[in-house]
């Protein structure tokens, strides 16, 4: 417990210090203000991070950072106090301690991964992470001797670092630390929420959509980088829709450096780069004759490139262009194969995502077991995790289609084109077929952008829908959270692997639980699961933490006016 308290405060003093003061005086919204900070106090670690690593300075540097961010609260401490004054700032704030504090409570009960076929990303990432602290070789192969450096960006692993610098480089560190980096995209949620909403504020709706999702849960403990890929494409989409009211420009320049921060986090959020570039482009037509106008594009041209030149132009440096730019996994699985069966391939992820896998034919001898319990729990995490629609939950599906239903001819002609767009490049992005579908991929901001504008629209729904949306949270919870995390806590003999390499265990609870216990066997990795909390315990926490944001998200609920997308 303690070591998670230290994590949690080197984890907020970090952001915070470093972040907060470089956007507290800003001509934005309070809580605008704080969702920026975040994204400048990542960017300032990674940016240090990556000057000790480039220096070969020792890990001790580190502790420059705790150092500055405590100056620079101190010489910014009034705006600083002002923003933390504010009302919608601080109830922000809350809630989304409220949030980790429910998602540090889920990983407190995991002793090993499971789920689906999830294998080994987590360790990958996790030997980035140590990559960069340990200064390793730069022909290191990863998962395991298969993808070199540049097969991944690396902002969310040099953050994480740093973090883990000042706290212990072992991986219950490193799980702590990719939660609350994931927790993050809590702050342009509520955003989206707030500026689709009309009343109430539905900040508090947000936080109970994304602790009863199964998607958002297990992916904010499943220590990789799509979560905070999301965060920093969610945040450059809400100042991208922000520009308008803008004149003098401070939202796109923000939203330019949210997203060149998401790139550098997973080369998954691409589509999104590119898909806003072009709306921008095509919204400001009518000033291309303006020289100013081409100024403008110039400096978000600058804001991109120096973000991004600090991973691509070492990387090229030194592994060389065609290096760094094929053996991303976007690249890999499509490199010689013919036309055909490239669009084959798109299509089969494009079905395998809108379709979910009760309605069509599946292979779900790949996630085969003796165990009834794990076998449902596979079923159902690969509904939640790859399906699209289901992404959103059996009551926040239904509800979104009667929202979207009675606004149809309301909905900003953005949306139209937007999601579309975005839902068909994040698919066609995904390179090989997969046998269930790609949603947890690229379309997570798809995901909790459908969230934010269902938590906008809660006091308006009426009862019968309200009604229907707690049966399916509860739903949810019970299929896609509580009986995940219980497998996820189970605990096997370390010495399950001595007799017939664990072929017992294999068989019991299948292949993606056998291989990542043994990985964690193998590497003698120590998980936050495993620092011996009583799990009744922690259970009871979870079930206040719960009650507090069900309190919070229905206590304020008027009658309120549908507000159109």
């Amino acid at each position: 417990m303690l070591q998670i308290l230290a994590c949690w405060l080197v984890f907020v003093a970090l952001l915070g210090g470093l972040g907060l003061p470089l956007t507290a005086s800003l001509p934005l919204e309070a809580d605008e203000r704080i969702n920026l900070g975040a994204v400048a106090g990542c960017l300032v670690v990674y940016l240090a991070a990556w000057t000790v690593y480039w220096c070969n300075l020792p890990a001790d540097v580190f502790w420059v950072l705790p150092a500055a961010a405590g100056v620079t609260c101190v010489l910014c401490r009034r705006p600083l106090r002002a923003l933390v004054r504010d009302a919608a700032a601080r109830r922000m704030l809350v809630l989304w301690l409220i949030l980790t504090a429910w998602c540090l409570g889920l990983l407190a009960l995991i002793r090993s991964y499971s789920g689906g076929e999830w294998v080994g990303d987590w360790l990958e990432h996790y030997d980035r992470t140590r990559f960069f602290l340990e200064h390793r070789p730069l022909d290191t192969l990863f998962l395991p001797q298969q993808y070199p450096l540049p097969a991944r960006p690396p902002l969310a692993n040099l953050v994480s670092g740093a973090f883990m610098a000042l706290t212990g480089t072992g991986f219950a560190q490193f799980q702590v630390f990719s939660t609350l980096l994931a927790s993050l995209a809590f702050f342009p949620a509520v955003l989206l929420a707030r500026r689709f909403a009309r009343g109430t504020d539905p900040a508090a709706a947000v936080l109970v959509l994304l602790m009863l999702s199964p998607l958002f849960v297990q992916n904010v403990t499943y220590a990789w980088t799509k979560l905070p890929a999301a965060f920093f494409t969610l945040s450059g989409l809400f100042f991208f829709l922000r520009a308008g009211r803008d004149p003098a420009g401070i939202s796109l320049r923000c939203a330019a450096m949210c997203l060149a921060a998401a790139l550098l986090t997973h080369y998954a959020t691409a589509p999104y780069f590119i898909i806003l570039g072009v709306a921008w482009l095509v919204r400001s037509r009518s000033e291309w004759s303006r020289v100013g106008f081409w100024w403008q594009m110039a400096c978000l041209g600058i804001i991109g490139s120096v973000l991004l030149g600090t991973w691509f132009g070492w990387s090229i440096f030194h592994y060389g262009l065609g290096p760094t730019l094929l053996t991303n996994t976007a690249v890999t699985g499509s490199k010689g194969l013919p036309l055909a069966e490239l669009f084959t391939q798109r299509g089969v992820n494009i079905f395998n995502t809108l379709v979910p896998h009760p309605l069509r034919p599946a292979e779900l001898a790949a996630v085969q077991q003796a165990d009834p319990l794990g076998w449902w729990r596979d079923y159902f995490f690969n509904i939640y995790q790859t399906n699209l629609p289901l992404a959103f939950g059996s009551g926040g599906l239904v509800v979104l289609a009667v929202l979207g239903w009675r606004q149809r001819h309301h909905i900003a002609v953005f949306w139209w084109w937007f999601i579309p767009a975005a839902v068909l490049l994040s698919m066609a992005a995904v390179s090989g077929p997969d046998r269930w579908g790609v949603t947890h991929i690229g379309l997570q901001p798809i995901v909790i952008l459908g969230f934010a504008w269902l938590a906008a629209n809660l006091p308006a729904l009426g009862r019968g829908l309200r009604g229907w949306l707690a049966v399916g949270l509860t739903v949810d919870f019970c299929l896609g959270v509580a009986g995940h995390f219980w497998l996820q806590h189970l605990e096997f003999p370390a010495d399950v692997f001595i007799k017939q390499r664990g072929q017992e265990l294999l068989l019991l609870h299948g292949y993606a639980t056998w291989n990542n216990f043994l990985a964690k066997c193998v590497r003698h990795l120590t998980f936050v699961g495993d620092s011996g909390l009583p799990a009744p315990l922690v259970c009871g926490l979870l079930a206040v933490l719960l009650g507090l944001a069900l309190w919070s998200a229905f206590r304020p609920i008027s009658k309120v006016p549908l507000k159109t997308l």
